[in-house]
């Protein structure tokens, strides 16, 4: 019973925050707020939603969570996730481009535009979140809370597979990138499973893969400055 109030719990915690990004919170608040703030008020609280609507539940139904120490069998976890980065990295630029082409609109994450022109120690911050906290935060949320909560109620490993990685690609909230994303969460998903359902696999190609795209912005960075 305590786990069935769980996931019923966390799943519909988590769907209310995957469709956060599609609110215009931002049209909500004073005109002219420091970009600073705006961006710890909408993605750090998120974050830490996401990992409230599963730690909290957890804790209080003693439910357990699907965690462990990586050992040396989760290195090759490692090399996909560079290979999916690179991967999706194209596969993104070439949706953009059809995007661009077709005379649809692109729109770029507030985020992303924040870490290529805020301060380096503010970077750093937004670094340290990005790779370390997010990548816990949505793996413990999609591939513990979603991904459960369907496979408890009747859904196949595919079928809940393909709705929890397209609510993972959706709370991002960028068009143009969802078939990358989505195509992401397969993969983590399908480390997940390699696993037993723990979750350290996913967590760690998530974050080497979020910290790939964070050196490429500290590299953008450096060649504007250059410039």
């Amino acid at each position: 019973m305590n786990e069935k109030v769980f996931y019923q719990t966390a799943f519909f915690s988590i769907l209310l925050l995957a469709f956060a990004p599609f609110l215009p919170i931002s049209r909500l608040l004073p005109a002219g707020m420091n970009m600073t703030l705006l961006v710890f008020l909408m993605i750090v609280p998120l974050q830490g939603l996401l990992l409230a609507a599963t730690l909290l539940p957890a804790a209080i139904l003693h439910v357990k969570i699907p965690m462990r120490f990586p050992g040396k069998e989760d290195i090759r976890y490692l090399g996909y996730a560079l290979m999916l980065f690179i991967g999706i990295s194209l596969l993104n630029g070439c949706v953009t481009s059809l995007f661009h082409h077709l005379g649809l609109p692109t729109a770029d994450q507030e985020v992303l535009q924040f870490a290529l022109h805020c301060q380096w120690s503010v970077f750093f911050i937004l670094l340290v979140s990005t790779v370390f906290f997010a990548p816990v935060a949505e793996e413990l949320a999609f591939r513990f809370g979603v991904y459960g909560f369907l496979r408890r109620n009747g859904m196949g490993k595919l079928h809940a597979s393909v709705v929890t990685s397209l609510l993972f690609a959706l709370m991002h909230g960028l068009l143009q990138q969802s078939i990358g994303l989505f195509i992401l969460g397969m993969f983590l998903q399908r480390a997940a499973e390699s696993d037993d359902g723990r979750i350290i696999r996913p967590v760690l190609m998530h974050s080497l893969f979020n910290l790939c795209g964070m050196a490429a912005v500290v590299f953008c960075r450096i060649a504007g400055a250059a410039a």
